[in-house]
């Protein structure tokens, strides 16, 4: 019957026609045959059960689940829901049907990038751990969310706890090596990978991991072994294909890393990471078609997936497809309202198109993310310094400067806001910092700028050698206007009426800029400068 095929199917609490709720709400309806009636709801309710156990087996015994999207776990949670409304509290299993429930609905919790969903999560499965306080795989479940919260020690406490609990079950041992791995303690982390080896000589998830360590401590033979081992173990381990192509990755073996990863997915097509690491691949050898087309298959395989969506988001900005990137970058803010990718990608597309007022608001944020990263200050001096905003520019890379003295790669641009400004000598002790470490041919903005820094610091020769480099020299009008100003600033007044000539005689003619400029004020009493002067109107 329908009724039956759905269930063998699965399809139990959906809203579509053929699902087994709907097509056994109709029977209610239409028939009056009450052992029948019976009989198919303790089917439902079976089923229902049934399901849920096998999604916590699989769970248990490490089949590949970690591509589920957060959905598949609610609507499972909702079978156990249904199953709970139909079964008495002082049921025997009643307990362990909430607890089930429980761990379903913390499970989909976990899923994604929002760390309120975590804390949820955590709290669901405090409620389950209350019901079933013998449950391993609860504590390990718990363990996991500890984890993605930072909080390592109630991880570590939650994972030792499941692994009394059960001693022999491989993912406790996994994880607490994951964790002593963070941690840097290499010897606990070996000691826990070898015994999955050991427990387990033919499952390929110890020898995965073990040979990922090996990379990780610098002992690239011995993770050649160990992860070509993993795969010859179990041809359909995502996470064997994966571990390995990473290796293959990271020797620069390209060609052979993309090979393993293709096999991983024939043999595993749901496991998201192979499409991942195959999308990055193919990003840096700039195939970025190719690239966005496995990123999109990662992303199909688990909407939540946050690394893809990075990836694919900064591949559209540089393309300048702006309103498609800021569309992911939107979706990394909505799964996690802290993204500092989300944040970042849409502030820094904003600044790419000139909108510097509405890039401040997402450095701003960043800030407030991480008050410990000069980039994000300098970042939003950047915006008031391209506006010519200079005050609040110069506010912001001293910020910048105060959490991080090292970071000098926008030292110039600082200087040059502080010469702006009026505090040359701060701009000159920046430009001389900044050009000795990056000895570089400026351009004439830039030499005229460093120049007048000097100038009104009163270091004469230094600003003469600035105002008559190759890039300024090239302008002989411009040249000889701003050596007008430093004769004049030094009060040598012939030199000064001298070489405005020359600069009037090669193209010089902006009247407004030599009658207002305050460096000449002291030369319009003087007679040959008015002869001058006039001749420009």
């Amino acid at each position: 019957t329908d009724f039956e095929n759905a269930i063998e199917q699965k399809n139990l609490l959906a809203t579509d026609r053929n699902s087994a709720l709907t097509l056994f709400n109709l029977l209610q309806a239409n028939s009056r045959d009450s052992a029948m009636l019976v009989y198919c709801k303790d089917e439902l309710i079976n089923a229902c059960v049934n399901h849920a156990n096998s999604c916590i087996q699989d769970y248990i015994n490490g089949t590949d689940v970690s591509n589920a999207s957060k959905d598949m776990w609610f609507n499972t949670a909702a079978e156990m829901e249904y199953v709970l409304s139909n079964t008495s509290t002082t049921s025997f299993d009643f307990n362990q049907i909430k607890s089930k429930y429980f761990f379903l609905m913390a499970r989909g919790y976990r899923e994604g990038d929002m760390r309120s969903n975590w804390e949820t999560g955590l709290a669901l499965i405090d409620s389950a751990i209350q019901l079933q306080p013998n449950a391993a795989y609860l504590y390990n479940a718990k363990g996991l969310i500890c984890d993605q919260l930072g909080l390592d020690v109630d991880a570590m406490k939650n994972y030792k706890q499941a692994n009394q609990l059960a001693p022999k079950w491989l993912f406790p041992i996994n994880n607490i090596g994951s964790l002593y791995e963070d941690a840097g303690k290499n010897d606990s982390t070996l000691m826990c990978f070898k015994k999955l080896i050991q427990l387990y000589p033919k499952n390929a998830r110890g020898y995965a991991v073990l040979g990922s360590f090996y990379d990780v401590i610098h002992k690239p033979d011995s993770a050649e072994y160990f992860l070509h081992k993993a795969i010859l173990l179990d041809t359909t381990s995502g996470l064997a294909h994966y571990n390995y192509a990473e290796h293959l990755f990271n020797q620069h073996r390209n060609v052979e890393a993309i090979g393993v990863l293709m096999q991983g997915i024939r043999n595993m097509p749901s496991y998201k990471y192979n499409y991942y690491l195959l999308g990055r691949i193919y990003e840096m050898q700039t195939k970025t078609d190719s690239a966005i087309l496995y990123y999109i298959k990662a992303i199909a395989l688990d909407e939540y997936f946050d690394l893809p969506i990075t990836h694919l988001a900064d591949i559209l900005s540089d393309q300048q497809k702006y309103a498609e990137a800021d569309s992911w970058y939107v979706k990394l803010i909505s799964m996690n309202p802290n993204s500092i990718d989300g944040f970042y990608g849409l502030g820094n597309d904003l600044y790419k198109q000139n909108d510097y007022p509405s890039a401040y608001y997402y450095f701003h944020k960043l800030i407030e993310l991480d008050s410990t990263f000069s980039g994000y200050y300098n970042n939003l001096a950047l915006c008031f310094y391209y506006q010519d905003k200079y005050d609040s520019a110069v506010y912001w890379f001293s910020k910048a400067w105060m959490v991080d003295s090292t970071d000098d790669g926008l030292l110039f641009e600082y200087a040059k806001s502080l010469s702006y400004t009026g505090n040359n000598s701060h701009a000159v002790y920046l430009f001389e910092k900044d050009l000795a470490k990056n000895p570089r041919d400026l351009n004439e903005s830039d030499c005229i700028t460093v120049g007048y820094a000097y100038l009104y610091s009163k270091k004469f020769d230094k600003a003469y050698t600035y105002f008559t480099m190759p890039a300024v020299a090239a302008d002989a009008a411009e040249m000889n206007y701003d050596l007008t100003c430093y004769y004049n600033l030094k009060g040598e007044t012939e030199n000064a009426l001298k070489t405005l000539k020359l600069a009037i005689k090669a193209g010089f003619a902006d009247f407004d800029r030599l009658n207002g400029d305050t460096d000449l004020q002291n030369l319009h009493s003087n007679k040959q400068f008015d002869k001058l002067l006039s001749g420009l109107k």
